[in-house]
């Protein structure tokens, strides 16, 4: 994997990101208590995104997963959600050329290798949508996106997934329900 430009975008908060010079996607980490922090940062960048909800629900690491083309509000909803007393870290996964078919894409991969891993308890909220439109070409490269994007979740500290191959198959099989 290439190396990764780590920085803070605003000192004196948790907030980590790191974005790697291939894909020019980010990773933006932190702690949930600088939610604020991390809902001004999208503001400013103006990114669609995935992102990742973390901490312990009875003793295990769970997850929720969500995406969004407009994540401020979506983000603040959380914070008032029962369900959601576990997280106490947010990963966000980001990029210009992200549109709303490419974050609904990667939520269902991340949703998809999050059932098939087992690492983290997944905590359902109302997705992912399924099927929404893409061509083969753009599936292989947001593809390539999750392969670095899952380099730079391990390295910011998310450890609910493990790090694709570049020999791993396109889609994982899918747990029977």
């Amino acid at each position: 994997m290439p190396s990764l430009i780590v920085s803070e975008p605003m000192p004196g908060t948790s907030l980590l990101q790191f974005e790697d010079g291939v894909t020019r996607a980010v990773v933006l980490s932190a702690a949930w208590k600088d939610l604020n922090h991390v809902r001004r940062w999208i503001d400013e960048a103006g990114l669609a995104a995935v992102y990742v909800l973390a901490g312990r629900c009875d003793g295990q690491r769970a997850i929720r997963i969500g995406e969004g083309a407009k994540l401020r509000a979506r983000l603040a909803d959380h914070l008032s959600n029962p369900q959601l007393g576990f997280v106490t870290e947010i990963y966000v996964l980001a990029s210009e050329a992200f549109t709303k078919a490419a974050v609904v894409r990667l939520q269902e991969r991340l949703t998809d290798l999050a059932l098939a891993d087992g690492r983290a308890r997944l905590i359902a909220g109302c997705g992912p949508l399924r099927g929404f439109p893409l061509s083969q070409q753009e599936r292989q490269s947001l593809d390539l996106v999750l392969l670095f994007g899952l380099h730079m979740l391990n390295v910011a500290g998310c450890r609910a997934f493990a790090p694709l191959r570049l020999d791993a198959p396109a889609e994982p099989k899918r747990p029977r329900r």
